[in-house]
């Protein structure tokens, strides 16, 4: 007999899971919170890597 896992105690293990702590005090708090402010850095390579199709994704060469 195959055992399936109780499906309320997976939700629960993953709401878990999802959450973090994070414990600063209060200067650290101040930075950390400034750089969730700041504008968003220009990031050309990252912007370049995110457009670029992914190898299952790119289109197969036909002969």
């Amino acid at each position: 007999m195959t055992s399936t896992p109780d499906i309320n105690s997976t939700a629960v293990a993953q709401d878990c899971l999802d959450q973090v702590r994070l414990t600063m005090d209060e200067e650290q708090m101040q930075k950390f919170m400034a750089l969730l402010d700041a504008p968003p850095v220009d990031k050309p390579k990252l912007a370049k890597l995110m457009s670029t199709p992914s190898p299952w994704e790119q289109k197969t060469v036909q002969r």
